[in-house]
């Protein structure tokens, strides 16, 4: 079940997130209503399809290829996501559905995840630090040198 409580000790716990997600994507791989509305969803259908495509042609086809997904196909799925939420609405398996699947806040969870460990370029950090954006971005300097390029 989904952990969304940034004081629970699994919520930062990798291997309870991978378990999450793994849940989550058999589940959205056996409906799919979400493909097409962004590039997370066709990244992952894409590695799904691909890892079906590798255990048909082993022979091992009753197999379920979301097993096959690694940690790193998650993370590209993560790095892709935009937090749009146009997923929530479409999925038929949100909360109070027993299946509680909740993407956006998966996804949200999973950079948390990624953020702990120091796992974010610089570029992300910085752009993460409203304050210190806020502050910068009060400097004359820089702002008379933003107007500037932007005329």
């Amino acid at each position: 079940m989904m952990v969304f409580d940034i004081h629970d000790p699994k919520y930062f716990d990798a291997a309870e997130l991978q378990q999450e997600f793994t849940r989550i994507m058999d589940v959205c791989n056996g409906c799919r209503l979400c493909d097409g509305l962004c590039p997370s969803f066709n990244d992952v259908f894409d590695r799904i399809d691909v890892e079906d495509d590798k255990l048909t042609a082993a022979g091992k086809g009753k197999e379920n290829p979301v097993m096959q997904l690694t940690a790193g196909d998650y993370d590209h799925v993560v790095d892709v996501c935009n937090q749009c939420k146009l997923c929530y609405p479409k999925c038929p398996y949100t909360p109070p559905h027993e299946w509680n699947l909740d993407f956006p806040h998966l996804m949200l969870r999973a950079k948390a995840v990624k953020f702990r460990k120091g796992e974010v370029a610089a570029r992300d950090k910085f752009l993460s630090n409203t304050d210190g954006l806020g502050m910068f971005a009060g400097i004359p300097i820089v702002t008379q040198a933003v107007n500037a390029v932007n005329k």
